[in-house]
């Protein structure tokens, strides 16, 4: 029977960064979008125009 030896360093672990969703970053940035938009009120008078309608 064989012995390999091990090595005398020790050997370096390298932690990747976990890979970020595209669909969460996605998320996010349409997230980040809407507010901007209803900063003026432009998406609360888009949803309310769209809430009219489709009680018509």
């Amino acid at each position: 029977m064989m012995f390999t030896r091990r090595p005398k360093t020790s050997v370096v672990k390298v932690s990747a960064p976990p890979a970020k969703l595209v669909k969460l970053t996605a998320r996010k940035d349409e997230i980040a979008r809407l507010r901007l938009a209803d900063s003026d009120g432009s998406r609360r008078r888009e949803l309310q125009m769209m809430e009219d309608n489709r009680l018509r």
